[in-house]
């Protein structure tokens, strides 16, 4: 309302509520007007959420046959995740393994002596080594707990310490290195050597390393002959054995010797191609000298022809085969212990390391046969050693020391660095958890419960579109209530919404055509045993049978034991059933979820039929506005008018009061 005043103007005639009930018949049209665009944003907004629930449902179906569709992911199952876990990804290849953890990776972490807890570091740089990385922190001097803080702050997540009050009056330094495997031992550098001395982190090697070569004069008869000029230098520095070979290198170590000591030999197998020596011709028979003869006169007599039955010859057969794994052994005494079996195939270069106090209780030898009739083997780096040495020293306090992950992946030892390894099996990362007693079976396969659940939310957002189209085209408010998922604010958004597109044929249009593209038979490898989504337990039957208005709705159930079947026996079909490559140019060109995805393409992109609907009523919306501004400015126009108009009635009505006052006034006094 517009806010004119005319001095004078009073109330008394009413003026105000005239023209306030003149312009709110003025507004009638206005009003009219608001409410379009009111319908049109509601019109606008329900093809919105069509467009949201068709864009979803397009997603689900690309998502069945694209790229990345879940037909390719793997799934790694461990029959027992505390000891073995593993996560497999799409370049993985379905199979089976046994694997065997004998070992798992860990880091060195040592304990100090127990320390006064007013115990207090010098300053000075300390240098610790972790494999190849090195670090060097420099310390101002003070307590063991400000010691421990420096070396978390500034070695860059190398080290990590800790103090802990082990009584009330002492405390202990924990020194853990981050990384681990045998070859990230923790090593201390200049002053740091004499500082974890003090500390009583280290102290010195008990035993020196032993190391062999090893070279053929090494070697003494074992059970058999040894002829020495038989063995050779290898490749990698060792000594070759050629077939059927053996003999024994002698080591004279007592029990308090080998106490924690390993040892490390690296083997590598020649496989030898059999050679059957093929002979063309039988051997030549007996030299026969030639028979004598005599001369009487000119007589000469000689001796007849000597004759040797000589056998038919028969060529002689090939040697027999033989295959002996077991081929490295420690003697103790009398007593013979028997190493890892070698690999069975050819192999390249593979390390050793066993622990001595689990096999022998003193060693007397080590001995290697070859019973092998075709394989060379050779034995090189052998060296028995305190696998705890850092240098020329040990740790005094280990809680643990840097090792090596060893497992068994059928029968072939894998030696690692960590205890997540992933270079093993192609596309798997195994994380080892626990030394294992048996055998760990690790199945690898295709992620069946991802398929599902994709497929699940496929038919979920189809039911959803549908839902949507059977609420705007419907009239009948049992479509809402039967929707059980839906929430309580959805019901109500859904009523102010049926029936908005009752005769709209788009609407008819797409949901007809989306039941075909469900309901079609589709080629697969499977042929006639898979050609319908029916058929794999997706349909509009009820799995309990009876009438069901719901279904007369084009909703599709799913019966998933029929689903859960079909993922067993048929999964590539089911794969090809959603989108396959039907003509062999890499590119999918048919199925039920490509036929959706390509429809529903029309409808969601950006100048689509959903996108031209919302573009005209933006359209109509934006013209109504104008229109509305427009008979704004002239409602303006008709209230000051009308206020104007009033106005100058008033002030009339004003004066002819005054005058009608004054001729009164006159009239009385000429009365008088």
């Amino acid at each position: 309302m517009s806010d004119i005043s005319i001095p004078g103007v009073t109330s008394k005639y009413n003026t105000d509520s005239m023209i306030d009930e003149l312009m709110r018949l003025e507004r009638i049209p206005l009003t009219r007007m608001e409410n379009q665009v009111e319908d049109y944003e509601f019109e606008r907004q329900a093809w919105k959420d069509l467009n949201l629930n068709l864009s979803k449902f397009r997603d689900s179906s690309k998502k069945l046959y694209g790229f990345q569709n879940p037909f390719n992911e793997r799934v790694a199952t461990s029959s027992d995740s505390d000891y073995l876990t593993a996560t497999a990804n799409r370049d993985s290849m379905e199979g089976s393994s046994e694997i065997e953890i004998i070992q798992l990776a860990k880091a060195d972490r040592l304990l100090s002596s127990s320390l006064d807890e007013d115990y207090r570091i010098e300053s000075g740089t300390y240098s610790f080594q972790v494999g190849d990385d090195e670090v060097s922190i420099r310390f101002r001097g003070g307590s063991l707990k400000s010691f421990a803080d420096t070396i978390n702050r500034r070695s860059g997540g190398l080290l990590r310490a800790s103090v802990v009050r082990n009584t009330a009056n002492t405390q202990i330094l924990s020194l853990e290195a981050s990384k681990t495997g045998a070859e990230n031992r923790l090593f201390f550098e200049s002053d740091s050597i004499e500082l974890a001395k003090e500390l009583g982190l280290i102290e010195e090697v008990r035993n020196e390393l032993i190391e062999l070569g090893p070279e053929p004069a090494d070697f003494r008869e074992w059970e058999r002959p040894l002829d020495s000029s038989s063995l050779s230098i290898s490749a990698s520095g060792g000594v070759t054995l050629p077939p059927v070979t053996e003999g024994k290198i002698p080591l004279s170590m007592s029990g308090s010797q080998l106490a924690g000591k390993i040892l490390e030999y690296t083997l590598d197998v020649q496989v030898l191609p059999e050679q059957i020596a093929a002979v063309e011709t039988p051997p030549p028979g007996p030299s026969i000298p030639p028979t004598g003869s005599i001369e009487f006169g000119d007589i000469s007599i000689f001796s007849a022809t000597s004759k040797v039955d000589i056998p038919a010859w028969e060529p002689p057969l090939p040697p027999p085969r033989t295959d002996d794994l077991s081929v490295f052994f420690l003697q103790e005494g009398d007593r013979v212990v028997s190493l890892d079996n070698i690999p069975a195939g050819e192999t390249s270069s593979r390390t050793y390391r066993i622990e001595l106090n689990d096999k022998v209780g003193s060693l007397s030898s080590f001995n290697i046969r070859n019973n092998n009739t075709h394989r060379e083997v050779s034995v090189s780096g052998i060296k028995i050693y305190d696998p705890n040495a850092r240098g020329d020293y040990v740790p005094a306090n280990p809680i643990s020391t840097a090792r090596d992950s060893i497992i068994n992946i059928d029968g072939i030892p894998i030696t690692r660095d960590s205890n997540q390894i992933e270079d093993v099996v192609p596309g798997v990362t195994l994380n080892i958890k626990r030394e294992s007693d048996e055998p760990i079976t690790l199945d690898v396969g295709p992620d069946r419960e991802l398929v599902k659940e994709d497929i699940i939310n496929f038919v979920g957002t189809y039911n959803r579109v549908v839902a949507e189209i059977n609420i705007l085209t419907g009239s009948d408010t049992d479509i809402i209530d039967q929707l059980d998922y839906f929430t309580s604010e959805e019901k109500e958004d859904a009523r102010k919404k049926l029936g908005l597109y009752q005769g709209d044929s788009t609407l008819r249009q797409m949901k007809s055509r989306l039941q075909r593209i469900m309901m079609e038979p589709y080629t697969t490898s499977a042929e006639q045993s898979l050609a319908l989504l029916a058929q794999v337990g997706i349909s509009t039957n009820s799995a309990s049978g009876g009438y069901d208005s719901t279904r007369m709705k084009g909703y599709l159930e799913i019966e998933e034991d029929t689903l859960d079947a079909s993922l067993e026996s048929l999964f590539e079909p089911i794969k090809e059933l959603f989108g396959q490559d039907s003509d062999g140019d890499l590119i999918i060109d048919s199925g039920v979820a490509y036929e959706l995805d390509n429809y529903a393409k029309s409808y969601v992109e950006t100048g689509g039929i959903i996108s031209y609907k919302v573009s005209s009523l933006d359209t109509r919306i934006d013209n109504t506005k104008d229109d509305i501004d427009d008979y704004n400015d002239k409602l303006e126009t008709k209230e000051q008018q009308l206020r104007t108009e009033y106005g100058m009635m008033e002030g009339a009505l004003e004066s002819m009061q005054d005058s009608t006052r004054a001729l009164n006034n006159l009239n009385n006094n000429n009365g008088n």
